[in-house]
């Protein structure tokens, strides 16, 4: 909307100024909505394997070190890759700062070595005494840490079937959906104080914080709507509603079909786009 001076004194200006009709993740109107839970928690933990050599120096010693910290295990005359494989898991798991790293399995056909990391934010560096061996151990990382940052107000966010999720209650991490099969879509994120979790004053973000617990529309119920993060300046009421999935679009509202996750019989456009703030939203019914 925009609004003028209604009377102009001495030395005034008239002007206009923009008011933004609402919010991404904000609700219209009044009355009941049904909402859930749901953390951004979606993560991956580093991941290297340790995968002895087929053919293993006798009577040698074999160290891995893992950030530093180091173990080892001795072969003897006959050494094979199952001894090799057995005896450094066992190393890794009798040293407490090794293993207060990562959490170690053995695959006992190949004797192949799986470390996890701990804690999302260790990256595993981990090396061998290549120089000493003639047949050494082969290092390789399989996984790279990653995490979801900050997931904006006004988004659908779904889950897929390997996240983590409580079955009593149906909550479960969350994160925006960037493809258009594997997700079952949970709703829209809905803005809340969540931003000053995020940072303060200019370096606010309207969203929700990695590890935090975000409110998810899932049924608008009495409400008009919820104001939803749109891709297109020119999205009309009856339009047919899409979830985008490209890169920096991810859980917005478009009605381009090609490419995107279709929600017609969930999700109903009831305004055209408006702007806020430079950002695109409108309005839609959310019924899931």
């Amino acid at each position: 909307m925009t609004f003028a001076s209604n009377s102009l004194v001495s030395g005034q200006t008239n002007f206009n100024r923009y008011m933004p009709v609402g919010l991404p993740g904000m609700m219209s109107g009044m009355g009941s909505h049904q909402t859930y839970p749901h953390t951004n928690t979606v993560s991956a933990l580093d991941v290297v394997t340790v995968i002895p050599p087929a053919t293993v120096d006798n009577s040698a010693l074999y160290t891995l070190s893992v950030n530093g910290a180091t173990v080892s295990y001795t072969t003897d005359s006959t050494a094979t890759t199952a001894e090799l494989g057995a005896g450094l898991y066992a190393a890794i798991q009798a040293d407490p700062v090794v293993y207060g790293l990562v959490d170690a399995s053995l695959n006992l056909t190949n004797s192949v070595i799986t470390l996890t990391a701990r804690t999302i934010d260790f990256s595993i560096l981990a090396t061998t005494n290549v120089a000493d061996r003639t047949n050494d151990i082969a290092i390789a990382k399989t996984t790279t840490n990653s995490h979801n940052l900050i997931i904006p107000f006004g988004r659908f966010v779904g889950r897929q079937s390997f996240y983590p999720r409580d079955p009593r209650e149906g909550t479960s991490a969350a994160t925006l959906i960037d493809l258009v099969s594997g997700y079952e879509v949970l709703g829209v994120t809905l803005s809340s104080q969540a931003t000053e979790k995020v940072g303060r004053f200019g370096n606010a973000k309207d969203g929700y914080a990695f590890g935090y617990v975000m409110n998810v529309l899932k049924n608008s119920g009495t409400y008009k709507g919820v104001w939803v993060e749109a891709v297109d300046p020119d999205l009309v009421i009856g339009d047919s509603p899409n979830i985008a999935v490209s890169v920096g679009n991810q859980g917005k509202i478009t009605k381009i079909a090609s490419g995107n996750l279709s929600v017609a019989n969930n999700v109903k456009i009831i305004s055209g786009t408006e702007q806020s703030f430079g950002r695109f939203i409108v309005l839609c019914e959310v019924r899931f």
